[in-house]
Order: structure tokens, then sequence, then C-alpha cells
């Protein structure tokens, strides 16, 4: 994990699968998200795909895809990037990413 948005990316996947879309959401929620934490300013989707991406090829998130059926989710091969648009994916944590969640300690609110 290398930036804060990594780590604040496997804190919305710490309780559920989220889509993309969710993902971004409850980061930029004003209330408990972790926009805050980023200087007032929204995250951007393209920073989400990126934090991702880095998740993934770090063996922490897994990407999912809806089946041909459109009936479940299909998980992707670990270290796998979607073929698809990040966006149209489902994501959850790992065990090695539900580890590193739960040993990492969030900022604080200074105030």
């Amino acid at each position: 994990m290398t930036a804060a948005i990594d780590y604040y990316v496997l804190d919305t996947l710490a309780n559920d699968i989220e889509s993309f879309d969710d993902i971004v959401r409850l980061l930029n929620h004003p209330e408990i998200g972790w926009r805050q934490e980023n200087h007032d300013r929204e995250f951007a989707p393209a920073e989400v795909t990126a934090a991702l991406a880095r998740a993934i090829k770090e063996g922490c998130v897994r990407a999912l895809v809806v089946d041909a059926d459109h009936t479940t989710l299909q998980a992707l091969e670990d270290f796998a990037l979607p073929a698809s648009p990040f966006q149209d994916c489902y994501y959850m944590l790992t065990p090695r990413g539900s580890l590193i969640h739960s040993n990492w300690q969030p900022p604080t609110d200074s105030a």
C-alpha cells in the first residue's frame, strides 16, 4: 500500500463486496467517507481506479465480474486486473487485504 487512498479503498471494502460506484460514493460521502482527509476534495474515479489496480496487484483486493447470465458474481484470479472497465466490476478484500486493513491505523481528527 503506497498512498492514503489505498487504505481508504480497503476501508470501503471492509464489510462487504462493493461496486466501483459504491466505492467512489463511500469515499466521497461527507459524513462517513474519507473526503475530508483528502483536503475536502472529492476522490476522482481515475484515482480510485489506480488505487484498486495497486491493491489487486498487491493481492489485497480481488475483482469480480457479473457472469454471462447476469445472476452471479465470478471472482477473477488472484492478482488479475479486469479486462472490462473497472466501473463495470465489483471488488472484495482478500485475506491479505483484511489483515492489512485490520492493522491499519487510520488518521484521527485533530480537532
